[in-house]
């Protein structure tokens, strides 16, 4: 019988880690983001309230308390600084495309709910379904959304199927 090779943690934040994975929805703006944190595969928290550079400091701490932390918040006007700010901490950030959270229709929009779907989305994108998600990235100045990721519907402009007439 082959000696099994014990293997041993490559930093502090391993030994001390209590959880696999933290998974955070990021509903920003430009003085407040309001995140929603499921650790492993509780039931997601309530909604936190963070400024931009308090957010950085909390997401620090949570690296501390998990092997991995991922998160995921909307393209849009503050573009990929969160991205990078994040991925400097260790944080395994997915940047996805804008979308209505609002499926019933009620007309009701809060931070937290869109929070709140966003975590809900990045967690069934973490356990394989790819389409729960559509993720962008950036190429240059430019943001590119993954084909494979989104219905064909998504990846145009909203004013293209405006301007397209049946014949």
């Amino acid at each position: 019988m082959k000696p099994t090779k014990k293997l041993t943690p490559t930093s502090h934040q391993q030994t001390e880690a209590t959880a696999e994975v933290i998974k955070l929805g990021i509903d920003i703006h430009k003085t407040k983001y309001v995140v929603i944190r499921q650790i492993d595969n509780q039931a997601a928290q309530s909604p936190q309230s963070f400024s931009p550079d308090e957010f950085i400091v909390w997401v620090q701490r949570q690296r501390l308390l998990a092997k991995r932390v991922v998160s995921c918040y909307e393209a849009g006007c503050f573009g990929f600084v969160l991205h990078r700010k994040l991925a400097e901490v260790g944080v395994d950030n997915f940047v996805v495309r804008p979308r209505n959270w609002d499926e019933y229709g009620s007309s009701v929009k809060t931070d937290a709910r869109d929070a709140r779907e966003l975590c809900g989305h990045l967690n069934r994108y973490l356990a394989g379904n790819e389409r729960a998600l559509c993720v962008c990235k950036s190429k240059g100045s430019n943001v590119e959304y993954r084909i494979n990721d989104c219905p064909a519907r998504l990846t145009r402009p909203s004013w293209y199927h405006a301007t397209q007439t049946a014949h």
